[in-house]
């Protein structure tokens, strides 16, 4: 698993818009942050190979945070889809910059997301 997440790593850091918009649409950013849940301390000082080793306590648990204690509360009556869409991306855009990604995000990258939210901020 902590290739997989290297080479999602990788992806991330080419900074291509359009990757980051296809990985965190609403078909693919729980396998998104899936993949970034295998980036525990764990993967850095030890084999995961090692049958002693509890994987678990080298996983967050993003996917479990996006569906127990994430809802979407709509508290302007907002009817458009496309305006919805763009709120959820910019959530997504947020936590995957402040919380799956902020332990090994380059300033490139981060500057892109910053770019992105902007890019797909609803209008007011």
């Amino acid at each position: 698993m902590k290739f997989i997440f290297y080479i999602f790593r990788g992806m991330l850091s080419l900074n291509c818009q359009k990757l980051i918009e296809l990985v965190l649409s609403d078909r693919l950013y729980m396998d998104t942050f899936g993949i970034l849940e295998c980036t525990g301390p764990l993967f850095h000082i030890c084999d995961l190979d090692d049958p002693d080793i509890n994987i678990s306590m080298a996983k967050y648990k993003y996917r479990t945070f996006l569906r127990e204690r994430v809802s979407f509360i709509n508290t302007v009556n907002v009817q458009s889809p496309e305006v919805l869409d763009s709120i959820h991306l910019n959530f997504r855009l947020i936590f995957l910059r402040d919380t799956a990604a902020a332990r090994w995000i380059d300033e490139a990258t981060y500057e892109l997301l910053m770019n992105v939210v902007c890019a797909f901020s609803p209008p007011e």
